[in-house]
């Protein structure tokens, strides 16, 4: 995993009961984060965990569900690096009544007219928040996160990258993902990036950044009902493995065009279908 801090700092030795709201070292349960008013009101729920020690210089994972939003399950699958690695994991729920498609899987970038929305709202300003939070709490020295994402939740992420502006991410991996806004600037958004309010700087540096696209072999099912069918979708191919492989060497070739560092990677998973925990574990060849 990329980006563990400065120092060297070790954690107390305790261990807090289940369903603990502490951000401490060797917590682990859940609290809630403030919204920033700019994209919502009220709460949302953030399942944690966090390691004995280090914890003030551990890498910090950012891990996004799919479509159910079950991210305490997909907190489960990182636990067993807590300790050992050691790691600090964060679980944001996202509940799909709060963030339908359009707020979770596209960020919020579009309301309900499909037009732009202000950038100071879109959902990934709540990754950036939190990730604030947690340095603060720990007393963190930790300059920046990774993160990864299944099926919806890579949708969020790999829209992030492409979009957010000096978002302080160093290394994602995305998995699985329905459909995609491909790199590519004649094809209208949400597909591609013409007509979406970014800059050559912010794509530039999307392109630059450590991105893993990570799919599943079996992950082939054209009748999928999460499966988007659109013209525009399928456009990108028949189903989530041949439409990932578009969206590498979209990125591939625009990075090429202008000179940029292409830092992404691509990786086919063998055996594995639309499955989160078996994608969990290949991420972290890149994550760990």
């Amino acid at each position: 995993m990329t980006g563990a801090g400065l120092g060297g700092q070790a954690g107390c030795e305790r261990t807090p009961r289940a369903g603990t709201t502490e951000l401490a070292p060797g917590g682990r349960g859940s609290f809630e984060l403030e919204l920033p008013r700019r994209v919502g009101e009220g709460t949302l729920t953030v399942h944690f965990a966090i390691p004995e020690r280090q914890a003030s210089d551990a890498p910090i994972l950012m891990v996004l569900p799919g479509r159910q939003r079950n991210a305490g399950e997909y907190l489960d699958d990182w636990l067993d690096l807590v300790d050992t690695a050691p790691l600090v994991v964060l679980s944001p729920e996202f509940p799909s009544e709060r963030f339908p498609t359009a707020a979770y899987n596209l960020g919020g970038t579009l309301d309900h007219d499909d037009e732009f929305t202000d950038p100071q709202g879109w959902t990934f300003v709540v990754i950036e928040e939190l990730f604030d939070h947690v340095i603060e709490a720990l007393g963190g020295n930790q300059r920046g996160y990774d993160m990864f994402g299944h099926s919806a939740g890579a949708q969020l992420i790999h829209r992030m990258v492409l979009l957010q502006e000096n978002a302080r991410i160093q290394t994602a991996v995305i998995a699985n993902a329905g459909w995609y806004t491909l790199p590519d600037p004649r094809t209208d958004y949400p597909y591609g990036l013409a007509g979406i309010p970014t800059t050559k700087k912010q794509l530039r540096h999307g392109l630059e950044t450590r991105l893993v696209v990570l799919l599943g072999s079996d992950d082939t099912d054209t009748n999928s009902e999460s499966l988007r069918n659109t013209p525009e979708a399928e456009a990108q191919g028949d189903h989530r493995l041949e439409r990932g492989q578009v969206f590498y060497e979209a990125g591939r070739r625009l990075a090429k065009r202008h000179g940029a560092a292409f830092a992404w990677h691509l990786l086919v998973v063998p055996g594995v279908a639309h499955e989160h925990s078996p994608m969990a574990r290949a991420a972290r060849l890149f994550l760990a």
